[in-house]
């Protein structure tokens, strides 16, 4: 089995995101890696947004008309607004509360296109696998732009794990 040293994580506070956050972290405790935490900013978050609270108390992001099963609205157990400001820190906030306990983490705040972002930050620090999830915050963009993973997985130089 190839030990991983360097996990990072692409996370931005979306439902498919909290998973990613999940196997990301199985991964660095089995191979007692450095996992870091990488949100970039885009400009698709200058929207309304909002925060909801799943029925484990996990909190996720959405935009209007939020998470959706069977192309019906998913209703949050809880929801309130975020300022726009504050949605990076909100983001790294929902991060750290899913990773407590584990030492060997960073965190990391970028702004730019996302897969780009992601791409060139895991070339420039050496990093063995990105973990991202399979859809995002902007998952309606994804049909105009196509999605982050699929970029990510496009144009990174070392493995992509996509979490469902």
């Amino acid at each position: 089995m190839v030990q991983l040293k360097k996990i990072l994580v692409a996370f931005d506070g979306s439902k498919h995101g909290l998973k990613a956050l999940d196997a990301a972290k199985k991964l660095a405790e089995d191979n007692h890696a450095l996992l870091t935490v990488l949100y970039v900013h885009d400009d698709i978050y200058e929207k309304r947004m909002s925060i909801s609270t799943t029925n484990t108390g996990d909190e996720f992001l959405y935009r209007d008309p939020g998470p959706l099963i069977n192309d019906e609205p998913l209703e949050p157990v809880e929801e309130r607004n975020v300022a726009i400001d504050k949605i990076p820190f909100q983001i790294i906030s929902i991060a750290k509360t899913k990773l407590v306990g584990l030492d060997m983490v960073t965190y990391e705040r970028l702004v730019g296109k996302p897969s780009d972002e992601i791409v060139n930050y895991a070339a420039d620090n050496n990093i063995d696998v990105i973990v991202i999830g399979n859809r995002g915050i902007g998952a309606l963009e994804k049909f105009v732009t196509g999605s982050v993973s699929n970029k990510v997985i496009k144009h990174a130089k070392c493995s992509v794990f996509i979490v469902k």
